[in-house]
């Protein structure tokens, strides 16, 4: 099977200006050109057709709509669902979500460019070198981490934030089919459920094995006594030498 080309050489500005610049000029080639400017436009443009963002003539597709008219936070959803479901991003975030261990996890460009090698994303060293970095800035897009470029001795790095990769992550769910929110809604709900049924079950167990003992009193109180099953005599004496000295203090 023939490998594909991985996305590469545009940024996280060139990014917005374009899908600015096409949302202001749908259609008009010369005009988005324009607006656009200085930058890596043909790299843009592939990069947002790879993810479907718009089309070959230049026009926003639906979900490149909701990305270009939706507020800050739902963009950074439907990118973080987009990035998911292209399997060279997905399956690397999935790797890193499952080893996340600390509060923010470091990864260095080299072990982005071994894992896509070892899955053979990318048509060549060269293409994965070239698409890390993109890679780093739609991460930033999504939110859920940060991109450090390189100086001196440090090498450039992402670094990924456990809690808000485990917040996006919420909105993927079994054999990694996107949720929308009224599903999540209704997971999220299924899973108190279940919880709760499953406290109700152990509560029971807990009282079958306690004698519980609900006795009205003159007062118009109920006393409520559990006793253990595996109670022994003289656990029972000492709680009667209890019961004894409350009547006593009671009483005086």
């Amino acid at each position: 099977m023939r490998r594909k080309t991985l996305p590469c050489f545009t940024t996280k500005v060139n990014i917005m200006k374009f899908i600015q610049a096409i949302k202001l000029n749908e259609g008009d080639e010369i005009a988005i050109k324009d607006f656009f400017g200085r930058g890596k436009y043909s790299e843009t443009k592939k990069t947002l057709q790879i993810f479907n963002i718009i089309t070959d003539d230049m026009m926003l597709t639906e979900v490149g709509k909701t990305i270009a008219c939706s507020s800050e936070e739902e963009e950074k959803k439907e990118w973080f669902k987009l990035i998911m479901n292209y399997p060279p991003y997905g399956d690397f975030i999935k790797t890193v979500g499952q080893n996340l261990e600390t509060k923010n996890k470091v990864i260095e460009f080299e072990t982005i460019k071994k894992f896509w090698n070892s899955k053979g994303y990318g048509t060549s060293d060269g293409n994965r070198n070239d698409a890390i970095t993109t890679f780093a800035h739609l991460i930033v897009i999504t939110d859920i981490g940060e991109f450090k470029v390189g100086r001196q001795k440090n090498p450039s790095r992402i670094i990924i934030s456990k809690k808000k990769l485990e917040e996006k992550m919420k909105l993927i769910v079994y054999d990694n089919k996107i949720l929308g929110t009224e599903q999540v809604k209704e997971q999220v709900a299924d899973e108190r459920i279940t919880q709760e049924q499953q406290n109700t079950e152990k509560d029971k167990v807990k009282m079958n094995e306690d004698y519980i003992f609900n006795i009205p009193l003159k007062s118009g109180s109920i006393a409520k006594i559990c006793i253990p099953i595996n109670v022994e005599k003289e656990d029972i004496d000492f709680i009667k030498r209890l019961i004894d000295i409350i009547s006593i203090r009671k009483v005086s």
